[in-house]
């Protein structure tokens, strides 16, 4: 897949300006847009489960997924999920948690995000280009 260059400007949360780049989230005809921090310590995708449900999807059903992190255990959703970067739309596998704090962002992983973008960071220009 072809992908054209675009980069983000970090964006300031709370004291320190971070890689959160704007994404959407497709589910049938219903876009959700959605914030999401690029982090190269992660594995996967987590999305908020809170997200799957404006989105439509019932998370009751699916098979969960013990994951963990800094912040302890959690369960997980994992689904696979159309995610929209500028004006290109992808398949990718994501989990979903309703464990992941609310005032938090969802996180762009090593699977399903890194291995489908060359990714540079300049922390000195707060930037994160795609390519």
């Amino acid at each position: 897949m072809a992908h054209v260059t675009q980069q983000f400007p970090y964006i300031q949360a709370g004291l320190y300006y971070r890689p959160i780049i704007p994404i959407r989230l497709r589910y049938h005809t219903i876009i959700a847009r959605y914030s999401a921090l690029v982090d190269s310590g992660a594995d996967f995708n987590l999305l908020h489960g809170e997200i799957a449900d404006v989105l439509g999807i019932d998370l009751q059903h699916l098979k969960t997924q013990s994951i963990g992190g800094i912040g302890g255990k959690a369960v997980g959703y994992p689904y696979l999920m159309d995610i929209g970067i500028g004006d290109t739309f992808y398949q990718t596998q994501v989990i979903f948690s309703y464990d992941i704090s609310i005032k938090g962002f969802g996180i762009l992983g090593q699977s399903g995000f890194f291995d489908r973008f060359i990714v540079e960071f300049n922390r000195a220009d707060k930037t994160v280009t795609l390519s």
